[in-house]
């Protein structure tokens, strides 16, 4: 029986509009909506990937959900406050480590970033452009600058390892890890900017949630049609 993937991404889309209606406005009905949605993403988006395997589930494949687990765990820290900052960090971290695994997995030399290498050092100079900008606010705590240097990397070289997959005649597919990646490399960098750089710039929740919600959406639909 095929399984209704469909109201999934309905849910989806549900609670990630919930998550952006709720930082449009300050007024605690608003904030509680957030919370209330937030949490939901990275489950609906397992149980879609779940369902979504074209073949009995490998070990790749567990691996996936546990990086879904730990993004989970990074969305509730960061909801926590302050005193969880490090602690998100620290889940998303174990998030990206997982993805750059499974891509590294699929590289090939005729993948996109085989045939144009200069997005490598591009990817990394948005990074640390970012890392760089907001050293003066990190240098104020003796952990933030070694564990901000550590993210960014680790949130460049995913992107970068996004870009690495290959598959032959699945340019949109892979097109839409590329994106996902890199959009959630973005959404972090807000996150960042936020924190440290220019705290509540214009719009800057729904922006990184915006950036967030697409990226992890469009990662978790491309990844499993590797496999078909």
């Amino acid at each position: 029986m095929k399984k209704p993937i469909w109201l999934l991404d309905i849910l989806y889309v549900l609670a990630s509009l919930g998550c952006l209606l709720g930082r449009l406005s300050e007024t605690p009905l608003d904030q509680q909506l957030d919370y209330s949605c937030k949490p939901l993403l990275m489950p609906i988006l397992a149980l879609r990937f779940y369902w979504s395997l074209p073949q009995q589930a490998r070990k790749n494949d567990l691996l996936f959900v546990l990086a879904l687990f730990f993004a989970w765990g990074g969305d509730v820290a960061l909801m926590l406050g302050d005193a969880y900052f490090i602690l998100g960090l620290g889940s998303f971290l174990l998030m990206q480590l997982l993805y750059s695994y499974l891509f590294f997995q699929r590289r090939s030399w005729s993948s996109f970033l085989g045939r144009r290498p200069i997005f490598a050092p591009l990817i990394l100079s948005l990074a640390f452009g970012f890392y760089f900008l907001a050293l003066p606010k990190l240098l104020e705590d003796p952990i933030l600058p070694f564990a901000v240097a550590l993210y960014a990397l680790a949130l460049g070289s995913m992107s970068i390892l996004a870009l690495t997959v290959y598959k032959k005649q699945a340019a949109k597919i892979l097109g839409a890890l590329g994106l996902g990646a890199f959009l959630f490399l973005i959404s972090d960098l807000m996150i960042g900017l936020n924190a440290f750089v220019y705290p509540d710039f214009f719009l800057a929740g729904f922006g990184i949630m915006s950036t967030y919600t697409l990226g992890q959406w469009l990662i978790v639909w491309a990844y499993p049609k590797l496999n078909s």
